[in-house]
């Protein structure tokens, strides 16, 4: 759903497994966001939510 919300704002969402590795996902300059509430603890999750373009709900 995040994905057809953005696509008319000109907004690329990327939908991402919780347990892909960190290096893989596109993190530099995005803005994080969940679409759940509790996140299972992985090496990507950690890595997200250390990200200074998390943003919580």
């Amino acid at each position: 759903m995040l994905r057809q919300a953005g696509e008319p704002l000109g907004i690329t969402v990327w939908p991402v497994g919780l347990d892909a590795e960190p290096t893989a996902v596109p993190v530099q300059q995005s803005v994080i966001t969940a679409e759940i509430e509790r996140w299972p603890e992985t090496a990507l999750t950690r890595e997200l939510a250390r990200h200074p373009g998390f943003r919580q709900p």
